[in-house]
C-alpha cells in the first residue's frame, strides 16, 4: 500500500504543499481515471479542485507523497504534457482524453468505449483481487488482470497496446505495472 508523506518533507516542499494532507474526497466530474492524481488531489498535493495544475506541481507532488526521485517524478509528468493548455495547466478532467493518459485495459475502469472510463468500478476491483487467487497481488497476478483486461478491450475494438516479450516484459499500461529494473 501507498503511504502518503510517510518521510519527513524538505523544508522548501513543506513549504509550497503546506501540512494539510488530510483525506477530502473531490468532486467526480473534476476528476480524471488516473487514480494516482486523483488520490493526490484529495490529500491535498495537488490543487483539491482538481483544475489549473502545473507540471511542476505534479512532479513535486510524485516526488514528496509518493517519494519518488526526480527522474521517475519528471518521466511520469512528461506524459501529461499533451494535456497542458496555453496557460500552462491542465485539469485531472482533461485525462479522460483516450489515449494520452487514459488507456484500454485499465485494471479499475472501464474503457473509453464502454462508456464512463474514469470513474473507479468495484467490481473491476474485486475481479482484480480474484485474479490473486486468495493470496497477495503480485507481479503474476496483476500480468493475469491485464491479459484478462486487454481480450475486453479487444472485444470493445480497442488498440493493440504494447506488448514486451522477455524478463523485463511485464509491462502493464501507463505505469499501473512495470516489471522493468524492479528487484524482489
Amino acid at each position: 500500500m501507498l503511504t502518503f508523506g510517510s518521510r519527513q518533507q524538505k523544508p522548501e516542499v513543506k513549504q509550497l504543499l503546506g501540512d494539510n494532507h488530510s483525506y477530502i474526497r473531490g468532486n467526480i466530474a473534476t476528476r480524471g481515471p488516473c487514480p494516482g492524481l486523483n488520490a493526490l488531489a484529495n490529500q491535498g498535493y495537488l490543487p483539491r479542485n482538481g483544475n489549473n495544475i502545473t507540471l511542476s506541481e505534479v512532479e513535486t507532488a510524485l516526488m514528496s507523497a509518493l517519494h519518488m526521485d526526480k527522474p521517475l517524478a519528471s518521466a511520469l509528468t512528461n506524459s501529461l504534457k499533451p494535456l497542458v493548455h496555453k496557460d500552462k495547466t491542465f485539469n485531472l478532467a482533461d485525462m479522460r482524453q483516450h489515449n494520452i493518459i487514459e488507456h484500454d485495459a485499465s485494471f479499475t475502469r472501464l474503457d473509453f468505449r464502454q462508456g464512463d472510463n474514469y470513474t473507479f468500478q468495484p467490481l473491476m476491483l474485486q475481479a482484480l483481487l480474484a485474479d490473486a487467487d486468495g493470496g497477495p497481488v503480485t507481479v503474476k497476478s496483476l500480468a493475469k488482470t491485464y491479459v484478462r483486461r486487454l481480450c475486453v478491450a479487444f472485444e470493445y475494438g480497442g488498440d493493440r497496446g504494447e506488448v514486451v516479450e522477455g524478463a523485463d516484459g511485464y509491462v502493464l499500461h501507463g505505469g499501473e505495472v512495470s516489471g522493468g529494473g524492479f528487484e524482489e
